[in-house]
């Protein structure tokens, strides 16, 4: 488990003030990756920090460079905008002063040497004096301060939780083909994080009673006190080979953890719903060890699950999963019809760790290849660990969405949509049918391979669409290829044979209501709900209709029957077996079964009517010690059957022919054992 131990920053001689004989071995490190030296004073009174960092940086490019840039995303928090919100949450009104996020460049220096910069536009520009040729390294020291913005967006503060996401000057990429640097903003619509990954080391002044979340490892063994008249601590922290790096913090953390595969898991909360946080830790846990068999080992020792005041979804980054509010999740989720949003943003936000966070690509030019596959993954795993009908699963959430339509292409870049709704149509809702087509033109077997191989090739490294294609004629074959690629590219892709049958359709919503009445049964007693479940697992159910004479009681009796046939049959696929009360066996009585009339036109039910816990008569009808006085009374009950303790009855009763009971709706109504209608003017319901 990472180490909740916060202490105080001395003024620490890492960076400035550097000694001469560190500077150079830090230029002497053999690594070709980025290194990042940040120093960090967090003032929790002003909601601000300053800090000081140092990135030594290896040119890898084959031409030498005149120029060094850096993204400023936090500066996309200075005006409504350009605010980075998700879904559009909370974009839509002016900022007041606290909520306007700023990154301020105080100072600049090459090889300890200033430097003319600009900073505007969300980027740091770097002039260097000299052009830094191929190999070579340079060291650039930045000082910086940030207002951190007051609000539930990524970046922010609200009540006791500080959240530090893209909060820090981190180096462009530069792209040889078109020569020239990344200079794409933190676009308001998607995400737009693209970086190289790099090895971090951080030593972060904070509050001494203040814990922490982040990515990488906290390496302080003990707590360090270096001023006790202020009550601060220092935290040093290390991370290798990540792309970013971000730190929630907070007063009130409380953490839960557990270990997966040499993976430790954290779950850090703040709220009582500690049974949520565990919840989201086993479930995280499994998604693990799920995308460790199916693609490839995760990369890193921890993993961070942290609740915030996030408003409008969940955020992935390098070993931390940013959540909104922990709500209350039941143990039993398991058995519900779909997984709270929490727990699936939790799950998507983990395979993230995946595309994205281990495997990364340009999110502003080609969302497709981290945010759809992701979709598709977490189906997948949804599918895999929950069945294939579950609602979070590939059947439910992304097949069911075959149908024709024009949209923009997949391998459309953000600034292309117009709005959230557009974008998270094509990316979220339409895109990730791509993969699932892909399964099913190669299969399985050949799918995973194809994810195995581009993870295994683009760890720790930058991937394209291009590369995915590739890579999948290379498993399989160039005409697969052409037609994911076409498929990719096409507005108006619609592929038919990934359509819902119409057995796959009856299946689902059998499965989905199967799940919904597993919810709304109540643990040893009976309702509608446990009668439903019995016949879905048997697949049938006998309904043994009265022997009258009246013409228009029969015609009422077979609209009923009309009615109780389309639920059943319809809507459940359930099939049911109509019977008189005089073509029945013993053996038939042993099962669920659905009675109508009353005592006095059904045989079976004047049978039963002693041992059923609401007694029918002419005069009117007696339960729990009550009796209601009517001739005119119709309704229902569950009850246990008679014959069979394990198995159950429907009654559906009437005592005046003309007024039989129409009001069934069995998707609202079964958390319930009974409901009776007195006179059209008074209704009972509820359990015995």
């Amino acid at each position: 488990m990472k180490k909740i131990v916060i202490s105080m920053l001395s003024l620490f001689v890492l960076l400035f003030g550097v000694p001469i004989s560190f500077a150079d071995e830090l230029v002497q490190n053999e690594s070709d990756l980025t290194e990042y030296y940040i120093q960090v004073d967090l003032n929790d009174e002003e909601k601000s920090l300053t800090a000081k960092q140092t990135i030594i940086f290896t040119n890898n490019y084959e031409e030498p460079l005149d120029q060094l840039i850096f993204h400023l995303y936090a500066d996309s928090y200075n005006q409504v905008e350009t605010l980075p919100s998700i879904g559009g949450f909370g974009a839509n009104q002016p900022l007041s002063e606290s909520q306007i996020g700023d990154i301020k460049i105080t100072d600049v220096q090459v090889n300890q040497q200033k430097v003319e910069y600009t900073d505007k536009e969300q980027l740091l520009k770097v002039n260097l004096a000299d052009p830094l040729k191929t190999n070579e390294k340079v060291e650039i020291n930045i000082e910086f301060t940030l207002k951190i913005p007051e609000g539930t967006h990524r970046l922010g503060y609200f009540q006791n939780v500080i959240s530090l996401t893209n909060w820090y000057p981190i180096m462009s990429i530069y792209d040889e083909s078109k020569k020239e640097w990344d200079l794409n903003p933190y676009h308001p619509i998607g995400e737009s994080n693209y970086s190289d990954v790099a090895n971090y080391q951080l030593e972060v002044t904070v509050p001494e009673g203040m814990e922490i979340a982040s990515t990488g490892v906290i390496k302080n063994d003990q707590q360090q006190i270096e001023n006790k008249e202020l009550e601060e601590k220092i935290i040093k922290i290390e991370a290798d080979k990540v792309r970013d790096f971000v730190m929630i913090l907070s007063n009130d953390f409380k953490v839960v953890h557990k270990e997966i595969d040499g993976v430790n898991i954290n779950t850090f909360y703040f709220s009582e719903n500690k049974q949520t946080a565990q919840i989201l830790l086993d479930e995280v846990a499994e998604t693990v060890q799920f995308m460790n068999q199916t693609v490839g080992k995760y990369p890193y020792e921890e993993l961070d699950i942290v609740e915030t005041y996030l408003g409008g979804g969940a955020m992935e980054y390098p070993q931390l999963l940013q959540m909104g509010s922990f709500f209350p999740i039941e143990l039993n989720y398991k058995e519900s019809s779909r997984v709270p949003f929490l727990l699936e943003a939790a799950v998507h936000e983990t395979i993230h760790q995946w595309w994205y966070v281990s495997v990364g690509n340009n999110e502003f030019f080609e969302p497709i290849l981290d945010e759809s596959l992701t979709v598709f993954s977490t189906a997948y795993y949804f599918e895999k660990e929950y069945g294939q009908y579950h609602s979070n699963g590939i059947i439910s959430s992304i097949r069911s969405r075959v149908y024709p339509e024009n949209t923009l292409p997949f391998n459309s870049s953000v600034e292309k949509f117009s709005n959230w709704g557009e974008y998270g149509n094509v990316i979220y809702g339409r895109a990730p049918i791509i993969f699932e087509d892909l399964r099913n033109k190669v299969g399985e077997e050949k799918l995973q391979q194809i994810l195995q191989t581009y993870y295994q090739r683009f760890l720790f490294k930058n991937a394209a669409v291009q590369d995915f294609l590739d890579i999948v004629g290379e498993v399989t074959d160039l005409k697969t290829k052409e037609y994911i690629s076409t498929s990719i590219a096409d507005s108006n892709y619609f592929p038919q044979h990934l359509q819902l049958t119409e057995e796959e359709f009856k299946i689902m919503r059998r499965e989905m209501l199967k799940n919904e009445l597993k919810e709304r049964k109540v643990k040893d007693q009976q309702n509608l709900a446990s009668f439903l479940l019995n016949v879905l697992e048997e697949n049938k159910v006998y309904l043994i209709k009265p022997n009258v004479t009246d013409d228009k009681e029969r015609a009422n009796i077979d609209q009923l029957i009309e009615t109780l046939k389309m639920e059943f049959e319809g809507n459940m696929g359930i099939e049911l077996i109509i019977l008189d009360d005089t073509r029945l066996t013993n053996e038939i009585l042993k099962k669920n079964y659905i009675v109508l009339g009353n005592p006095k036109n059904n045989r079976i039910m004047a049978e039963i009517n002693d041992s059923m816990p609401m007694y029918l008569t002419s005069k009117g009808v007696i339960f729990d010690d009550i009796f209601i006085k009517t001739s005119s009374y119709n309704g229902y009950f569950v009850a246990e059957n008679p014959g069979n303790d394990k198995q159950q009855i429907l009654s559906i009763f009437w005592n005046d022919g003309e007024k039989l009971p129409y009001r069934f709706n069995f998707m609202w109504d079964n958390d319930l054992q009974f409901y009776l209608q007195v006179k059209e003017r008074m209704e009972i319901k509820g359990y015995f």
